[in-house]
């Protein structure tokens, strides 16, 4: 049934679009005026998300009194923690939402509108969509995990992704090629996905105040530090083991491309 605007709204919707046109002008004048209003107002609901944080530590450190939660109860905290960092701000919107049998949850985000019109104010990075994937496990996620993760990014054509997890990916960024990291480098090497590993070390610099856009660069940067230096290392024996999965990946997505066509 068709409403008749009233005076009143028409004023609303004239002060709307002046604010929207406001925002553009700022973005193309004055980008670094923008990010610091962004930066103050674009934060996250800090006492919900401070009693989702606190329980998650609390789970992992003290594992025997939260024995009898269930694995999916578990995952929603994390879930939740995600939606209050990307989707509950004003920077992200939700794009889809999967789950399945395992109770693992893969949350799509896209940049809203905000973050379009305020496109110099913010990281780069952040303008496409980027697959979280919560694992809430009692230790670091593995090759196996991340090799999984990449078959999924690579299937749906997405250039980013991000894992959610208490002790991170296994490995270290200054060696090995055998290792969660490794594995990460290897791919944004070949193919340009790039991986991000969020853990509760980060979760705690977002709790201080830091904004989840400036830790999606700032773990970006590294990894185009990284893969630079290591394009001029010799390579250990270890990564022909990531090559091997990287080429399996690769085998399965294209097998699964043809039996859509």
């Amino acid at each position: 049934m068709y409403m008749e605007q009233t005076e009143s709204d028409l004023l609303r919707e004239k002060e709307a679009e002046g604010l929207f046109d406001k925002l553009e002008e700022l973005n193309e004048d004055a980008p670094h005026t923008l990010k610091k209003v962004l930066q103050q107002r674009s934060g996250i609901k800090i006492e919900e998300f401070n009693k989702l944080y606190d329980l998650f530590i609390k789970m992992h450190l003290n594992e025997n009194e939260y024995k009898g939660v269930k694995a999916k109860t578990k995952g929603d905290i994390l879930e939740n923690i995600i939606k209050t960092i990307t989707i509950e701000t004003k920077i992200f919107d939700l794009f889809d939402n999967i789950t399945n049998d395992t109770n693992e949850y893969d949350i799509i985000i896209k940049p809203s509108e905000i973050a379009n019109i305020s496109y110099n104010a913010l990281p780069k990075i952040i303008y496409q969509l980027i697959v979280c994937e919560c694992k809430n496990y009692n230790k670091p996620v593995d090759v196996t995990w991340v090799g999984k993760f990449y078959m999924l990014l690579s299937m749906s054509n997405i250039k980013l992704g991000i894992i959610f997890s208490y002790e991170g990916i296994t490995g270290n960024n200054d060696a090995g090629w055998n290792d969660a990291k490794g594995l990460v480098k290897k791919i944004f090497l070949k193919d340009g996905i790039a991986i991000i590993d969020i853990s509760k070390k980060e979760l705690e610099e977002i709790k201080d105040g830091k904004r989840l856009y400036d830790v999606i660069e700032e773990k970006y940067n590294n990894l185009v530090f990284m893969t630079d230096i290591s394009k001029f290392k010799k390579e250990h024996i270890a990564s022909k083991k990531i090559d091997e999965i990287i080429d399996k990946v690769n085998e399965e997505v294209n097998h699964y491309k043809l039996k859509k066509v």
